[in-house]
């Protein structure tokens, strides 16, 4: 991909120099936004066989734990894992 051309892009015209800037920082932030979207482990390709990968079908009891100062509170969660 010429991500060069893109950036071009947005300098042609006669807009105005701020809204070239704004133009450009909302381009900037597409792009990021598009390159950190891959590493989100969307295709990694993970197929389980069959086997004994990942967690067991079964009911498991969670703790989840919130705290603010001194005060401190946990709540029991229930996870049922289903295939």
């Amino acid at each position: 991909m010429n991500v060069h051309g893109l950036f071009g892009v947005v300098f042609i015209g006669s807009k105005p120099r701020s809204k070239k800037l704004a133009a450009f920082v909302v381009l900037a932030l597409l792009i990021a936004a598009l390159l950190f979207m891959s590493a989100c482990a969307g295709g990694t390709g993970i197929v389980s066989t069959g086997g004994q990968n990942g967690t067991q079908t079964g009911s498991y009891t969670i703790s989840a734990t919130g705290t603010s100062g001194s005060l401190k509170h946990s709540v029991p969660l229930t996870l049922n894992v289903q295939q």
